[in-house]
């Protein structure tokens, strides 16, 4: 399907796009008169006009969900709202490579002056983190940083991080080089990305 408005192949939008689009030549093609009073076109403009920010808040999220460079695929980077006077935050997500190894050599972000990778784990039944140099990530595997584990460390932020905030996060690669995603900040005590649901403290 193609207009002069519209030169792309719906087929290969993505459905909430399609059905916005859909409904925008439908609408241009409505003659009054011939089919529905003014009131009904009234609905129908409200209706599509709904479906198009509906639309596009979908397709800003899928974008900010999944990076993707070479074998690599960065997926649900995010962060957690920070108590006010809070000068360090955290950032998480997951390393899917589908090709053969490589290695995380660090982190970059301008929403801190400093960004470190650091393991958490419990000695003595005591919850300590150490930080992390590299992260390997191995051949057709994954790595996932996620809280009680391997995270990021926002030191020193710039700003602080309030829930519906985005920011960038920029993973340097020896072998896949540079890939920046957006990290989305969840309400302040939040333990999970969105999609997974909270998980148990």
């Amino acid at each position: 399907m193609r207009s002069s408005k519209y030169p792309f192949n719906l087929i290969s939008c993505p459905p909430p796009l399609r059905v916005a689009v859909g409904l925008s030549l439908n609408r241009e093609n409505h003659i009054p008169g011939t089919r529905g009073s003014e009131g009904e076109l009234a609905v129908y403009t409200h209706i599509h006009r709904l479906t198009l920010l509906i639309a596009l808040a979908w397709a800003i999220a899928v974008l900010a969900a999944d990076q993707r460079t070479g074998s690599l695929t960065i997926t649900q980077p995010w962060s957690r709202a920070t108590a006010p006077g809070a000068v360090i935050g955290a950032a998480y997500f997951e390393i899917v490579n589908v090709g053969s190894v490589d290695t995380l050599l660090r982190i970059e972000s301008p929403i801190a002056r400093q960004v470190e990778m650091h393991m958490s784990h419990t000695e003595g039944g005591i919850m300590r983190m150490r930080p992390v140099t590299s992260v390997e990530v191995p051949a057709q595997g994954r790595v996932r940083f996620q809280p009680g584990g391997l995270h990021v460390m926002l030191i020193d932020l710039t700003q602080p991080l309030k829930e519906g905030q985005r920011f960038p996060l920029t993973l340097v690669f020896q072998h896949a080089g540079s890939v920046r995603v957006e990290a989305v900040v969840q309400g302040l005590g939040a333990t999970a990305a969105p999609s997974q649901g909270e998980a148990a403290p």
